[in-house]
């Protein structure tokens, strides 16, 4: 539904998908249930934040959370949502995010493989926006017609 570059930074990835989200909802007028991710999203304060807008983040917590009763004031709250995230760990609808995931991932192979995104080869954030929404647009037509073959 979306798709978008950003730098290579520790937190692009996490503001890049509130503000999606944001389009999202502007655009679609739809809001997800739940949000699946991998490891990178592991942030108390991103699951906070998707926790607050109304959604269930389904994101791996490969750490042990630290203890938030020992934790500085401003610390606890992520460290609360981060256990919340442990526990949801466990329940179905995760295992089935994360099956879901698996799907989308083929998507970003497909584009890297077939579209040709596995190096960049343009100059400027822009130029490599347009040729992600255009791969993006081509693996979305072909599952299309996967899908009216079924």
């Amino acid at each position: 539904m979306a798709v978008t570059t950003t730098e290579a930074s520790g937190t692009a990835e996490r503001a890049a998908t509130l503000t999606m989200l944001n389009d999202l909802g502007a655009t679609h007028g739809i809001q997800p249930k739940a949000l699946g991710g991998d490891t990178g999203y592991e942030c108390g304060e991103f699951f906070e934040e998707v926790e607050r807008r109304g959604i269930e983040p389904h994101m791996p917590v490969k750490q042990q959370p630290a203890d938030a009763e020992t934790a500085s004031k401003k610390r606890q709250p992520g460290i609360r949502a981060r256990m919340r995230m442990r526990e949801r760990m466990k329940v179905e609808g995760y295992r089935l995010s994360q099956k879901c995931r698996k799907k989308i991932e083929e998507g970003f192979g497909w584009l890297k493989s077939i579209a040709g995104l596995d190096r960049s080869r343009m100059v400027g954030r822009w130029k490599l926006q347009q040729a992600m929404e255009m791969g993006a647009a081509g693996y979305n037509l072909l599952r299309l017609r996967k899908l009216s073959r079924a």
